[in-house]
């Protein structure tokens, strides 16, 4: 398993994290398939951006949730969906010099 597929599989996995805060919010979910997509071939660069800025915008949110948590235990659920979606955006983000294409 190469670096790449072990941070696509690992975000993969951090999913359930973000879910169970904002179960309604999938831009993290659609940026690791994207990412997925990408790696085999099957997503465009352009789509892959798309996502990967989607993932930024969910990262967004789950922050700012989480300087709201009013207890101990709220603060670590939103410290683990911030963690899922930040690694969709790490893993989403598209390949150096590929945003003059997207």
């Amino acid at each position: 398993m190469t670096i790449d597929e072990f941070k696509r599989e690992s975000a993969k996995e951090a999913l359930s994290e973000f879910e169970a805060v904002f179960p309604g919010d999938d831009r993290p979910r659609k940026a690791v398939e994207a990412a997925m997509g990408f790696a085999s071939g099957k997503v465009s660069v352009t789509a892959l951006h798309d996502a990967y800025e989607a993932a930024l915008d969910a990262e967004v949110a789950a922050v700012r949730h989480r300087r709201s948590a009013s207890d101990a235990e709220q603060e670590a659920a939103l410290e683990a969906a911030w963690y899922a979606a930040r690694m969709a955006v790490i893993v989403a983000r598209p390949p150096l010099g590929s945003y003059d294409s997207a």
